[in-house]
């Protein structure tokens, strides 16, 4: 029997390693994909405010042709600018959103890659340019990331995935603790 497990149990290891070889692949690719999302989302958020801006334009010099009929632009001037102030709040959530996740995710892995540090200080950058307060919680994320150490020699991997992993093979494997911890009451608040 410990013959079998010893020829077994290294073809088992090979394939275990395979598949989660795959997996990180896949995250990767899944991260490089939702981040070209993400910046032909932003492509299209510039283009939409210098199309305001130019549309403000252009209505401020229809009203000055009009020469009376300054009533109406006015208000739809108004409209323009609170769309636009609606649309800053949106990307301010939005970047404070992304700066909550970056740090959550490098705090979690302990160190940061270059590439993973220029996007954290250019998504802050563009968090700060929205207008956000200097008293914002975007400074503390910053000083965080700004001290994990540049690691461009290890293998990046997503610690959210890799939570939901190790649950779900837990869950498959019938865990006793996973069914303690499901069972009280404290631990399901969690």
């Amino acid at each position: 029997m410990l013959e079998f497990i010893n020829a077994v149990l290294p073809v088992i290891i090979t394939g275990l390693f395979g598949v989660i070889m795959w997996k990180l692949q896949t995250a990767e690719n899944t991260r490089k994909e939702n981040r070209q999302k993400q910046d032909e989302r932003m492509e299209r958020i510039e283009v939409k405010l210098e199309e305001n801006e130019n549309v403000i334009q252009e209505l401020k010099e229809k009203s000055e042709e009009m020469n009376g009929n300054y009533s109406v632009l006015i208000e739809k001037m108004d409209d323009i600018v609170k769309k636009t102030e609606i649309n800053a709040s949106a990307n301010r959530v939005t970047l404070r959103h992304m700066l909550q996740r970056y740090h959550a995710e490098y705090t979690l892995q302990g160190f940061v890659t270059s590439a993973q540090k220029k996007d954290f200080l250019e998504t802050y950058n563009a968090y700060k340019n929205e207008g956000s307060h200097e008293t914002d919680t975007g400074k503390g994320y910053k000083a965080t990331v700004e001290m994990l150490p540049v690691r461009d020699d290890l293998p990046v991997v997503n610690p959210f995935i890799e939570l939901i992993k190790y649950l779900n093979i837990l869950k498959k494997c019938n865990c006793e603790i996973l069914k303690e911890a499901e069972e009280n009451e404290d631990l399901r608040t969690i």
